[in-house]
């Protein structure tokens, strides 16, 4: 099962798969900013804007976990 890895630093959303084959890559939807991202294996970013969050919570219609990492 993939796992989206994830931490949140300066208005910035920092994520990207683990347990998962390389260049894995699915649209999910994060609840909590409704709205979209596209995660890979390689590390990304969202701006967060005005939007303070300080975990992720995925649709559970995706069959996935999320791991908040401490980077």
């Amino acid at each position: 099962m993939p796992i989206l890895e994830y931490f949140i630093t300066d208005h910035k959303l920092q994520y990207r798969f683990t347990n998962c084959i390389n260049n894995f890559t699915m649209p999910i939807k994060i609840i909590d900013i409704e709205d979209w991202i596209s995660p890979t294996t390689s590390w990304q970013s969202y701006d967060l804007k005005n939007n303070f969050i300080n975990q992720v919570d995925i649709d559970p219609n995706f069959y996935i976990k999320s791991y908040k990492s401490k980077e």
